[in-house]
């Protein structure tokens, strides 16, 4: 079985995971298209492969031991991790507004709206992302492939201790909404997803806390996509670790029994 990873800084702790076990004769190949930050634009899309016309971009896929270019039917899944499928997408709208009926106080008088117009406000912005491109992109030639998508993870619950970090994470926590919030956001990936013919991989219960955070466990020591011989800072709040990294490698194998 190969599978071939179309991901953006998030995929570094997939990367670790996969690096542990690799030599384990799991009977699974694993590639890696990954850049950090919003490389969409660094991206080459043909109909037939994924490549990058970007001499910076292909002599970070060699560090990697990758190949600066794939051949989409060469796989039996493509797996697209981050590239903005965010709950950040969810609370950009939280902060804008309050939710008419959800018992939580309008602390700054913020404009109403229902729980109706939410969902509809952050299908749209689910529209809008990086990882919707790259599916719209790639749907089209790989009938037959399976195609997975794995969300950013939830902020670290680091920022409980650092409330000018994620102030609107930390206000609907606060306010014990974020089990809600949640619900939500999952639901509306779900729906997002499907309909651009992909499965999604919630991310791991055991890893959320307060509903809408992923316990420092699963954060603390994560590595930095452009030197994985590094850590992200100790006040990272974005990234999850090899910890984590290994319960989504499981999640993805597991789609295949």
């Amino acid at each position: 079985m190969k599978l071939l990873v179309i991901g953006n800084s998030h995929a570094a702790c997939l990367i670790e995971a996969w690096r542990a076990v690799r030599a384990e004769g799991l009977g699974v190949e694993m590639d890696f298209f990954v850049r950090g930050g919003g490389a969409l634009r660094e991206f080459g899309f043909d109909g037939r492969r994924v490549f990058t016309p970007n001499p910076e971009f292909r002599a970070f896929l060699q560090r990697l031991g990758q190949k600066d270019e794939f051949l989409l039917s060469d796989y039996d899944a493509i797996v697209v991790i981050g590239h903005e499928l965010s709950a950040f997408r969810l609370v950009r709208i939280l902060n804008r507004h309050h939710v008419l009926g959800w018992p939580y106080r309008n602390r700054r008088d913020l404009p109403t709206i229902t729980e109706a117009c939410l969902t509809d406000a952050l299908a749209d912005s689910l529209d809008e992302i990086n990882a919707s491109a790259i599916l719209r992109r790639i749907g089209p030639v790989t009938a037959g492939q399976k195609l997975i998508v794995v969300p950013q993870p939830y902020p670290s619950e680091i920022i409980l201790d650092h409330p000018a970090k994620a102030v609107g994470f930390v206000r609907l926590c606060r306010a014990r909404i974020g089990n809600r919030c949640q619900t939500l956001f999952e639901v509306a990936m779900q729906r997002h997803v499907a309909r651009l013919g992909a499965d999604l991989l919630l991310q791991p219960a055991g890893t959320v806390v307060h509903g809408l955070l992923t316990a420092r466990a699963y954060t603390a020591g994560s590595a930095r996509l452009a030197d994985l011989d590094q850590r992200q800072p100790v006040d990272d709040i974005l990234h999850a670790n090899a910890l984590y990294g290994g319960l989504i490698l499981a999640q993805i194998l597991e789609t295949f029994g």
